[in-house]
């Protein structure tokens, strides 16, 4: 492999091939790679030469390889297995190329002081272990991704939410285990295998999404806390009702505007001549407010939190989720 033989090179102070990175930026680093095609002239990083490094990586589209006179091109279209496992707190932000298609096993694993990388839309495979324990890590996973490896985000204790876009299929073992600090779970409509353990360990989960209105397959184990508020879409509870483990969960069906920005038993209604008044949405949050009169019929539909009213009578109101009688 070509940078088993580069390694091998830089032990002994002799270098025969040099892999140099050009990127279209003032940074300049030197990564090892390995070719993937000749024909097509791809490669991935396998790994980097130190010279310098100050904490922030910009992983280039094109790698040349010089022998001698000649040179060759080649585009980076993958992080390889373990190319920058374990740099710890040498690591502080990575910027990927948009010709990035996948990362690799334990790519990043380890890389505790890591706290922002972009992932580029076109990438369809995180595998297993990539991001495990970056614990500062705060990134978005694109609507491209299709399957999420074995452990892949595990113990990244600094996300606040995970949003599986919906694009990927199927979520690995302890995939999202540890990911303690998470307070919104929201899986996509495509999901249809979620694996063991892949979202235990989120203690301070507030609520769990499925968009799709199919069950996800799941384990025993997929999740360990069943007292989470869990939000399908409308109609599909008895779905969810009648599948195993699924059915342990309190469910509620939705049409996801709002749900998850306020929180139910914060909002209360007050009235004053024709007008409702909502309390208690917070500031930022904009959740869909519909207003029906007793014959059924839409009177309002919007965001407004001041919803003037043809005239006395008793309406219908219904805000994240939570419906209540008003009598003008």
């Amino acid at each position: 492999m070509k940078d088993i033989l580069l390694r091998a090179c830089l032990l002994m102070g002799i270098l025969f091939t040099t892999p140099t990175c050009f990127a279209d930026t003032p940074i300049q680093e030197d990564f090892m790679f390995e070719v993937i095609s000749e024909e097509d002239s791809t490669c991935e990083i396998s790994g980097m030469i130190p010279n310098g490094y100050d904490g922030i990586l910009v992983i280039p589209e094109i790698c040349t390889s010089y022998t001698g006179n000649e040179s060759h091109s080649y585009r980076v279209i993958g992080i390889g297995d373990y190319a920058f496992y374990y740099m710890e707190m040498s690591l502080n932000s990575v910027q990927l190329p948009n010709s990035i298609t996948y990362i690799g096993a334990h790519a990043f694993e380890r890389c505790t002081a890591l706290s922002t990388i972009n992932i580029p839309y076109g990438v369809t495979a995180i595998r297993d272990g990539a991001f495990a324990d970056c614990l500062v890590l705060q990134t978005d996973i694109p609507n491209s991704v299709v399957t999420i490896g074995k452990e892949a985000f595990c113990s990244c204790a600094s996300f606040t939410s995970i949003d599986i876009p919906n694009s990927v299929t199927t979520i690995g073992d302890w995939a999202f285990d540890g990911c303690y600090n998470t307070k919104v779970l929201t899986i996509g409509s495509n999901v249809s295998t979620i694996g063991d353990h892949a979202f235990t360990n989120l203690s301070l989960l507030e609520e769990i999404r499925v968009l799709s209105p199919t069950p996800p397959m799941i384990q025993a184990n997929t999740f360990d806390d069943y007292t989470v508020p869990l939000y399908v879409p409308i109609g599909a509870a008895p779905a969810y009702q009648s599948t195993p483990y699924w059915a342990n969960f309190d469910i509620k069906e939705s049409d996801f505007t709002g749900i998850g920005a306020t929180r139910e038993d914060a909002i209360t209604v007050s009235t004053n001549g024709n007008e409702i008044h909502l309390h208690g949405i917070e500031n930022g949050t904009s959740p869909l407010v519909m207003v029906h009169n007793t014959k059924g019929q839409l009177i309002y539909s919007g965001t407004d939190t001041t919803i003037k009213t043809p005239g006395r009578g008793l309406y219908i109101v219904t805000v994240a989720n939570q419906t209540f009688k008003v009598c003008l």
